[in-house]
């Protein structure tokens, strides 16, 4: 539509103030028919202006009015970005060749979370020792966060006391985080508080804990080799949380990467008389240092996922293959693990290889962590009918090539049993997502 073409334009303004990303606000004009002849209107909207970002509609595109009658045309508006100015163009005309511009408005709200707290330490003088500190996550903007943490709660030794929820509008939360190690040595964990329209928030979390009581020095000495490690650039948590994806080709890969990040079992059998038809699945750890490393796999609590070797030295720049297992015991179940393999820099000294424990309790490690999913219900005989809700569409930001940009969006499981997922990527893609798969719960 042309403004050129219609000697009479009058033009109307609707301002939608600040809308909350998601929410949808609605405004009407009065359209009046103040001729003495019939009219047929129509909606165009300006696809020349802003293409790509449809967060302006109208309800009604088409109606006809007799002399004197009125109409209430409605025009949405549904942000789909944070912190953004969006301004949109609509022309109605009518058949006397009248024209109405219509200058539609608005700006964005989201959640605003910062974190008291980029590092806790936690020591334990015994196996049977329980550290616990709290942070506080403060959200700053006028409309509430949804959060959820990316934790395993049953396998992590690092345990934190709500996993999910809401902080409300301009308030604060604390959260405790607590420190219950099964074994003897040092623990290193990044733990991702994901947020709706929103960089996530990441905290280091280190542990530390002996057989036996270690004494004051020793804690000392262990809180100021913490302190000298270099604190994680919180400027670029997306970045930070997405470091593990290998679905994208970098330029500067991880110092030390799985082929895969996420495997899927799919369906299987119970029983040991199934255990030849439960086809293991293999992962290769790659280590792009020129250092060795030890690699120590952590045990499923539920013993129900297994890795195998469990421990294993790599040289520099050398690869190696594990072999996982998945072994139900439950009909009917549906299963999520995140396993986490320690890694340890190896002296240069051969002799020194062997002392695994020396090394577990001297040096601080690095880590990664696969998510393994899969379940035991048989196929067509399943109760519950998945009822879900996902975008079928998801708009990114604008971005210039080489420079990567990232959005959040929700599943939302309104079943009365956990939902499971998993996104099948492309062979090709220049997107990612993270957490490709997992468990919702119910």
């Amino acid at each position: 539509c042309s403004i050129e073409n219609y000697p009479n334009v009058k033009n109307i303004g609707l301002d939608f103030g600040e809308v909350e990303v998601g929410v949808t606000k609605i405004k009407s004009i009065k359209i009046v028919n103040q001729s003495s002849n019939k009219q047929s209107y129509v909606v165009q909207k300006d696809s020349l202006s802003n293409p790509l970002d449809c967060v302006f509609n109208a309800l009604e595109y088409t109606w006809t009015l007799m002399p004197c009658e009125s109409y209430v045309c409605d025009i949405s508006y549904r942000p789909i970005l944070p912190k953004r100015k969006y301004t949109d163009y609509f022309f109605v005309t009518d058949t006397s060749n009248c024209c109405y511009k219509i200058v539609v408005q608005g700006s964005s709200l989201a959640s605003q979370v910062t974190s008291s707290a980029t590092r806790l330490i936690m020591v334990c003088e015994n196996m049977q020792c329980r550290k616990q500190k709290c942070f506080k996550l403060t959200n700053h903007a006028k409309v509430g966060a949804k959060f959820m943490f990316d934790i395993d709660i049953a396998q992590c030794p690092f345990k934190i006391n709500e996993v999910s929820g809401v902080i409300k509008a301009s308030s604060s939360k604390c959260f405790t985080v607590s420190f219950e190690p099964t074994s003897a040595g040092i623990f290193k964990y990044r733990l991702s508080c994901l947020l709706l329209h929103q960089t996530p928030v990441i905290l280091e979390l280190y542990g530390y804990s002996l057989a036996c009581n270690p004494g004051q020095d020793y804690t000392k000495a262990f809180n100021s080799k913490i302190e000298m490690i270099e604190e994680l650039d919180i400027s670029d948590n997306f970045t930070n949380y997405l470091r593990d994806t290998t679905d994208v080709v970098k330029s500067n890969p991880p110092a030390i990467s799985l082929s895969w990040n996420f495997i899927d079992f799919g369906q299987v059998q119970t029983g040991s008389e199934n255990y030849v038809k439960r086809t293991p699945q293999t992962v290769c750890l790659t280590n792009h240092n020129v250092f060795n490393l030890l690699v120590i796999w952590e045990k499923d609590v539920s013993k129900t996922f297994s890795i195998q070797p469990q421990e294993a030295k790599v040289r520099g720049n050398r690869s190696i293959i594990f072999e996982i297992r998945f072994d139900p015991a439950e009909e009917n179940t549906f299963y999520s693990r995140d396993l986490v393999a320690r890694t340890f820099r190896l002296p240069c000294c051969e002799t020194s290889f062997n002392d695994i424990e020396a090394i577990q309790t001297s040096t601080v490690p690095d880590y990664v962590s696969l998510r393994l999913i899969g379940h035991t219900y048989s196929y067509g005989l399943n109760d519950c009918i998945p009822q879900y809700e996902i975008p079928e569409t998801v708009m990114m930001p604008a971005c210039i090539p080489a420079t990567p940009v990232y959005t959040t969006f929700i599943i939302k499981n309104f079943c009365q049993q956990p939902l499971m997922f998993c996104f099948v990527p492309p062979d090709t893609s220049h997107y990612s997502i993270k957490p490709m798969m997992g468990l919702i719960g119910q």
